[in-house]
């Protein structure tokens, strides 16, 4: 079986509470053909198929799909960068230290455009201003 329909499985476990008939469960719950799952056993789950899991049951499309990276960070206490195995409380390129992925998925799709706004006006306040043209002046 691929790795991203394991990863998928476990989540759904997790998730649903089943053990068994996860194919068919999958499969209905994504509005798929029980074939459709079954190719993605084989050949792993679509981009499609990952983002729809990320809505139904709140895992990372990304994390489904790829495989075990590393990842580098920057530790706040020594300032050394580290390569870090990618991990569900460690995820690549997450852009926070102290929040998590679950916390961040807490919150509603609101919240988080809000939070990426204040994000946004916060790095375009920190970019220098443009050159004021000399010959406009005079």
């Amino acid at each position: 079986m691929h790795e991203s329909m394991k990863r998928l499985y476990e989540v759904v476990r997790e998730r649903d509470q089943l053990e068994k008939h996860l194919q068919a469960a999958v499969a209905r719950a994504m509005n798929q053909s029980q074939q459709t799952v079954k190719n993605w056993e084989k050949r792993g789950i679509s981009k499609e198929g990952a983002l729809l899991a990320q809505t139904i049951w709140g895992c990372d499309a990304n994390e489904l799909r790829a495989q075990p990276v590393a990842v580098y960070s920057k530790s706040r206490q020594n300032n050394v960068t580290e390569v870090r195995e990618a991990s569900p409380d460690f995820p690549p390129l997450w852009p926070f230290d102290d929040v998590t992925r679950p916390q961040w998925l807490a919150l509603d799709s609101d919240e988080r455009a809000d939070v990426e706004r204040f994000a946004l006006r916060l790095i375009k306040s920190k970019q220098p201003a443009p050159a004021k043209n000399k010959s406009a002046a005079a």
